[in-house]
Formats: C-alpha cells, sequence, structure tokens
C-alpha cells in the first residue's frame, strides 16, 4: 500500500518503551522504529486553510496532453534485456539465411558468450559508479579483453553493432562511432534490426562532446521507429529523455520539460525525477531560465503542475524555538519558487486560461491570495471541468469567513474531483510535501470538518468517514453524539458486512482500516464499518447497556460480554446471598480487567484503541482538537464542549477500565465479612490491577486489606512490607473460553 511518515512533525510518540527507544537510538530511528500515525484535519487554521498539494505523476496525467506514439520498456537490468533481445533478433536473422542447425547452434553460441562478457563487464561498472558507504568501495570491473570481437557468420547489421558496443565498453568511442556509422551507411533492407540501437548510441556518444549533434542523433532514432525500423529496446521513448537530458545541458530548460513530458506520457517513471530535477535547477537560476518556459504552453503546464506537486511551503504555525538555538527566522509572505515562478508567468503576459486551474492553485500555496484570486476567476466554474479551482475558490471564501458557501463548494469537489489511481500514490509520502494530496477523500474530510463546526454532527460523521478520517470519525462517534444518535447513525447506513478474518488479530482487537491513509487512500469500507460497530458496542458496554451491545461486538468478544452482563446482573441481585454476589461481582471485575480494552477501552483517548489495539496513547490529536477554540474559521460548533464534557469517560485515564475493575473487586469484597481470606484477595487483586501505573489510586486497598483482613495470610504480608502481595491471575469464568 501506501507509504507514509510522520506528517511535518505533527505525529509525535507520546509515551513508553516505544518512545524511549526512538530516543536513545538516534534522530533517523524516530522514523524507524514508531509506528505510523495516522492524519487528521481538526487543528489549526493556518494548517486547514492551506490548499492540498498533489503528486507529479497525477498532475502530469491531468494534463490531458496527447499520448505518445512510443512506448517505454522498462526492465529490472537493462544490460539484460538488452542480452536478451539481441539473441532473440539473432535467431529471427539466423532462421532467413538458410543456415545449418549446427553452424546455426555454434553462432548463436559464441554470440551468447560474448553478450554475458559485456553484460558482466556494464553491470559491474554500472555498480562501481554508484555512491558507496563502503570504507573500502568496490574494486573496478577487468576492462574487456583487447581482442573481444564480434563473432563471425553473425549478419552485417548486427555485427558492426556488436563491434561498436565492443570499443563503446572498452572506451574506444572513434572506433564505436565509426562501426555504427558503418552500420547506418548500410541499405535500408539491411540494417531493419539494429538502425535505431546505433542512432540511439551515436546520440550517447555525442552526449560527451557535441549536445547539438546529440539532439541530431536521439531525434533520428524517433524518426527510423516511425518508418518502421525495429524498436525492440523502446529506445525511440527512451531518446526523448536523453534528447532533453542535453537540452538541458544547452540551458534549453523549456525544450528540456516538454520532452521529458512527452517521455513520461510514453510510460517512462524516470521522467518524473527528471522533471523534478529540471524544474528546481530552472528555479535556481532564475528568469533566464523561467521566462522561456512561462512562454512555452507545454513546458508552462509542466511547471505549474511541479510547484502544486512538490510545495513545501512556508504554510502553518510558527516553527517552536529550539533551546539552545537562535530563533527561526520569520517565513516569508509569498513562497520564493511560487513568487519567482508567478512573476515569469506575468512577464511572459500570459493570457490562456487552459491553465488557470493550477496556476490559482500555486499561487495559493505560494501565499499569494490576489493573483490567486485572478486566476481562479479564469478558471471553469463547473467542479467537473475544474474542480482544484473550485477548490481554490472554497479555501479563499474561508479565508473571507464564508465557511457555508465554503463547505458547498468543497461538497461539489467530493462528488467531481476523480480519485487517483492507487499505484500513481504507491511512494507518496506526506512528510515530504504539503501534508496532504488533492484527493476526494481529502475533500470529505475537509467538508466534514466544516460541517462540524456547523454542528452538523452526523452529516459530518458521514463524510469523515467516506474520506478514511478515523480519528475524526471517532471523535465524533464516541464524545459527540450520545448513544442513541450514534446507534441510529450506525443502523441506518451502516450495515454490518463480513470481513476477510485476520488470523493475526488479537481477540477484539480492532480492524486495520487505512487509517494511516486518511485523505490518500479510498478507506476499505467494510472494515471500516466493523471499526465503527465496534465502537457502538463498546459505548454500549460504558453505558451498561450490555444487553444491546452483542450485535456490534466481534464474535470473539461477545462472550465476554454476555459472561460481563451475566456476571453484573447477579452481582446487583439483592436476593441472591451476600456471598454469591460477590463471586458474581468478582468474576464481572476479572472479565473486565483482563477484557476491558477489547469490551470498553476508547477509541482515542484515554485509551488509545485506534493506534495498535491501545499499545500507544497520543497526545497531539485532543490537543489539536482543543486548539480550534482559539480559530476563527474552524471552531468548534456551538455545543461541542458541552456534549464532549458529557460523555467523558470516568476515570479519564490511561485504560480507565482498569479503575472500573478495582472498583468491582472492591465492591465484592465489602459484601464479605472482615477477616475472610476471599474478601483479603478481592482487595489485593483490585489494588494489583492499578499499582504499577497508579500507586496512589492503589492505596486505599493496601489501606483496607491492613484494616478489615490484617488475620489473613495477605493482610499479614502487607503489614510486614507495606506494599500489596501477588496473587495468582483470577478466573474469568467464561466457558470456552481463554
Amino acid at each position: 500500500m501506501i507509504l507514509r511518515s510522520l506528517s511535518r512533525g505533527r505525529r509525535r510518540i507520546a509515551t513508553g518503551a516505544a518512545a524511549l527507544l526512538c530516543i536513545t537510538t538516534g534522530t533517523f530511528a524516530l522514523w524507524a522504529c514508531g509506528p505510523y500515525f495516522p492524519n487528521w484535519i481538526l487543528g489549526r487554521d493556518e494548517i486547514f486553510l492551506n490548499a492540498p498539494g498533489s503528486v507529479l505523476r497525477v498532475e502530469i496525467d491531468r494534463l490531458k496532453l496527447p499520448p505518445d506514439p512510443f512506448h517505454a520498456m522498462n526492465a529490472e537490468d537493462p544490460y539484460q534485456q538488452t542480452a536478451d533481445v539481441d539473441a532473440a533478433d539473432l535467431q529471427k536473422a539466423l532462421g532467413k539465411d538458410g543456415l545449418p542447425p549446427e553452424k546455426r547452434a555454434e553462432i548463436v553460441t559464441r554470440h551468447a558468450e560474448l553478450r554475458k562478457l559485456i553484460h558482466d563487464f556494464a553491470l559491474n561498472t554500472a555498480n562501481a559508479s554508484r555512491p558507496s558507504d563502503m570504507d573500502t568501495p568496490p574494486p573496478a570491473p577487468a576492462p574487456l579483453p583487447a581482442a573481444t570481437a564480434a563473432p563471425a557468420g553473425l549478419p552485417g547489421e548486427m555485427a558492426d553493432y556488436l563491434q561498436g558496443a565492443i570499443a563503446y565498453h572498452q572506451g574506444h568511442l572513434p572506433d564505436a562511432t565509426a562501426a555504427w556509422q558503418r552500420l547506418l551507411h548500410r541499405p535500408a533492407a539491411e540494417r531493419r534490426l539494429r538502425s535505431t540501437w546505433a542512432a540511439f548510441m551515436l546520440g550517447k556518444v555525442a552526449l560527451k562532446g557535441d549536445r547539438k549533434d546529440a539532439l541530431h542523433w536521439f531525434q533520428n532514432t524517433r524518426e527510423m521507429a516511425a518508418h518502421g525500423f525495429e524498436d525492440s529496446l523502446g529506445l525511440a521513448a527512451a531518446s526523448l529523455g536523453w534528447e532533453a537530458r542535453a537540452e538541458r545541458d544547452l540551458g534549453h530548460f523549456d525544450r528540456a520539460l516538454a520532452l521529458y513530458a512527452r517521455q513520461a506520457r510514453s510510460g517512462d517513471p524516470t521522467a518524473l525525477s527528471s522533471i523534478q530535477f529540471v524544474c528546481r535547477q530552472a528555479l535556481q537560476k532564475g528568469p533566464d531560465a523561467l521566462n522561456p518556459i512561462a512562454r512555452s504552453a507545454e513546458a508552462r503546464d509542466v511547471m505549474t503542475a511541479f510547484l502544486v506537486s512538490d510545495h513545501h511551503g512556508p504554510w502553518g504555525p510558527p516553527d517552536e524555538p529550539v533551546e539552545g538555538e537562535p530563533p527561526p527566522p520569520p517565513k516569508p509572505a509569498v513562497e520564493p519558487d511560487a513568487a519567482a515562478w508567478l512573476k515569469a508567468i506575468k512577464a511572459a503576459a500570459i493570457k490562456d486560461v487552459s491553465g488557470a486551474e493550477r496556476l490559482a492553485w500555486a499561487a495559493y500555496q505560494g501565499g499569494d491570495f490576489a493573483t490567486a484570486r485572478e486566476w481562479v476567476q479564469r478558471a471553469p466554474a463547473d467542479a467537473s471541468a475544474a474542480p482544484m479551482a473550485q477548490w481554490v475558490r472554497a479555501k479563499l471564501l474561508l479565508r473571507d469567513g464564508k465557511v457555508t458557501e465554503a463547505q458547498k463548494l468543497l461538497d461539489e469537489v467530493t462528488r467531481k474531483l476523480p480519485s487517483p489511481a492507487k499505484d500513481d500514490l504507491a511512494m507518496y509520502d506526506p512528510s515530504q510535501g504539503a501534508g496532504k494530496v488533492a484527493t476526494p477523500f481529502l475533500a470529505h474530510g475537509e467538508d466534514g470538518a466544516l460541517l462540524l463546526t456547523q454542528g452538523h454532527y452526523t452529516e459530518a460523521l458521514d463524510h469523515f468517514l467516506q474520506g478514511g478520517f478515523w480519528m475524526e470519525g471517532a471523535y465524533i462517534s464516541e464524545r459527540l453524539l450520545t448513544v442513541d444518535e450514534l446507534k441510529k447513525f450506525v443502523d441506518a447506513g451502516w450495515p454490518e458486512k463480513p470481513i476477510a478474518a485476520d488470523p493475526s488479530r488479537e481477540p477484539g482487537e480492532a480492524e486495520s482500516i487505512g487509517l494511516y491513509a486518511a485523505g490518500v487512500d479510498e478507506p476499505d469500507l467494510p472494515k471500516l464499518t466493523f471499526t465503527l460497530r465496534y465502537l457502538l458496542g463498546r459505548r454500549l458496554v460504558r453505558s451498561g447497556r450490555l444487553g444491546e451491545a452483542g450485535p456490534y461486538l466481534p464474535a470473539d468478544v461477545r462472550p465476554y460480554a454476555q459472561a460481563l452482563d451475566k456476571a453484573l446482573r447477579e452481582g446487583n441481585d439483592a436476593a441472591r446471598p451476600a456471598e454469591q454476589r460477590a463471586r458474581s461481582l468478582f468474576q464481572a471485575a476479572c472479565i473486565t480487567r483482563k477484557k476491558g480494552m477489547e469490551l470498553a477501552g476508547t477509541e482515542n483517548e484515554p485509551d488509545w484503541l485506534a493506534l495498535y489495539g491501545g499499545n500507544f496513547e497520543f497526545g497531539d490529536f485532543p490537543r489539536d482538537v482543543e486548539i480550534r477554540s482559539q480559530n476563527a474559521v474552524l471552531k468548534p460548533a456551538a455545543d461541542e464542549k458541552q456534549r464532549a464534557a458529557k460523555s467523558r469517560v470516568e476515570p479519564e485515564k490511561r485504560f480507565h477500565y482498569r479503575y472500573r475493575a478495582a472498583d468491582l473487586a472492591r465492591e465484592a469484597a465489602a459484601l464479605l465479612p472482615d477477616g475472610a481470606e476471599d474478601k483479603a484477595r478481592m482487595l489485593t487483586t483490585g489494588g494489583n490491577w492499578l499499582k504499577a501505573r497508579d500507586p496512589e489510586a492503589a492505596e486505599p486497598f493496601l489501606k483496607a486489606l491492613v484494616s478489615c483482613c490484617a488475620t489473613t495470610k495477605l493482610g499479614k504480608q502487607a503489614q510486614k512490607t507495606h506494599h500489596l502481595p501477588e496473587t495468582p491471575e483470577c478466573d474469568m469464568g467464561v466457558p470456552g473460553q481463554p
């Protein structure tokens, strides 16, 4: 799936050994050893008002440029690919010559030996030239023997090409050039297989000297392919990138970008990194490079696509000062790269509105809101034609305080913006860009955030879920809706759906629902449904409505819920004998302690079941929820604070159900006479559940044990050590369950 890491320093591990491990193993280990935490939207206005970024591959595809007639042939080992194609072509050529089988086999064998020699040398040379952090760099490969030659009996064009390849790898470039030129001087009918290969390699040789000559040869490669000469290695498509490199070296950044865009459309993924490199280089060089790009329609679109997908703008809250270091410099009003590009656009007097949508987008991202308004007015008003223009309009309306109008535009974007293919986002990393990418899922999330400010809780919840924003979805489900409101919402639109069983899942553990892809990936709705229903089931348990919780809990949790319900009913039945009631309440205490996370844990704070089954707590999200009270746009709804307060768990402490379990143990003990061994065991067990994390909360159990059960075995140990003694694990008493 999509790789992602912590976004803009916002995602921090809050506690525990994992945090210590990350800190003590160095800066890079912070990203490697901690889990990936989810994205969310709620927080400061400065973050929310930022426009989303994109992914360059997506934006190049969205330019709707005509498909290139040539197609790239991508190979993990291009040297082996060349050898394989060469061998296949040789078999085809020899088959036409009518040679005896034994002679043909001899030529094929000698050719394969030569090709392996060239392959190994070329691959070793490439590996040796790569940067290495080894103390001792790898030895340089042994040179090709001077006597190496193409085997006799090869078809003429193939012999010429191979002799040129041998000279090329030996470093004898004039001899290589002569061999390939000789090939191209053959009659056209005698060079159908290797003409494109020879022209392409002549271009690569020319790159080392006369780059204008290189342009000719790379163009000639495509002309030959277009006129029927075989292009079995996809060199016509590859020539686009090499010609672009020559144009870049000549300072023609506009031509280079147009060629790299064609290369990308041919299916060559390496073109994208080349586009990024050239755009950054052009921005560094300034007007002399940018102005020609601005005047070129195709290059202009590519540069703008780069800017919206490579956004590292300074937007967001001010950088926090670091103790012992000088304060961070103030951020510029307009991001420098955006400012330089918009200045070039203005200097070129561009009137074409076909790129208005992206220019508005780039201007907004860069902080030039006045220019963004100018360009967005030129863009189509229809969200189907220009969905990102609608998004920018929405952001500008928010800056003007028009939340309702902005929300309606975002609602259109959720329906009109196409979803990017998963392959297009395969390597998207929000920490390397704006932190959010323009997808309909993000639009759903932002739409939900605006609905939340207006107090439309169920509508906001639905949008958050459709966008995969589970942190916000859980916040509304747990804290803002009443149990009955949530139950009505779930029953109406989120019926139970079967999901694939995960044998590695612990009983009751929430299924993975793509938390870390919020706003990027399409959420897995069956798993999301499972998790939402499970959240409702736990709320029902916490509310004491265990009889209603069963249909919403996972099948492997239901037996514990049923046993807990029965134990609580029997323990609270005043008509039963006190000793029986005590046993039932203590059984309820044991179930609550051992299966409390699965039965009653909160999705977000304080238990954090959402984060790896409660193994991490995470204070950033509730902090950002609270920060909204300082916002002008993304404000809490009028009654949000009151609703959240009513749904707060008691006590609001990590693993809150342990406290409930301890209270049940104390209630059970209270039903037994002083001095009873069972009473001592219940008090000791309940206190032990708390003492490791909260010694102060465990202290009353120690005092009660010493006070009422001093004559018991456990009471005597406690008096002697002034600590709660250890007790055996209690039995949950759930038939057929561990």
